[in-house]
């Protein structure tokens, strides 16, 4: 049977441990910050996650893990694209799927238009 400070979001006396293996007071604050990450916007959630990292006592390679996929699956703005406008390549590394369909595009416009690719 899970304890209260399970079920009941880590109410009970602050240094208690509970079967989360955090200490009530531990969870709160977990809970805390996950709830101002999650709320965040996407330019400050970096500064929220490095403390749910600590909490999570997360490796270096999982840190490095869950940046790279963050990175990777981070939505594409004009904003971003303007950003990586400045180098060809980025745009095709740091989002391939919006790349991809970026090239077809440009693919039909240049073969409804007449051209060829260069």
């Amino acid at each position: 049977k899970q304890s209260a400070d399970v079920v009941g979001g880590g109410g009970g006396s602050g240094g208690r441990a509970d079967l989360t293996g955090l200490s009530g007071e531990k969870y709160r604050y977990l809970r805390q910050v996950t709830i101002n990450f999650l709320e965040a916007p996407e330019g400050r959630q970096h500064e929220l996650w490095a403390p749910i990292a600590a909490v999570l006592e997360l490796t270096p390679d999982e840190v490095e893990s869950i940046g790279t996929a963050r990175h990777a699956h981070r939505p594409c703005s004009l904003a971003l694209l303007s950003e990586l406008m400045s180098d060809p390549t980025a745009l095709a590394h740091t989002h391939p799927h919006t790349h991809a369909a970026l090239a077809a595009t440009a693919d039909g416009a240049r073969a409804v238009a007449g051209l060829t690719a260069a």
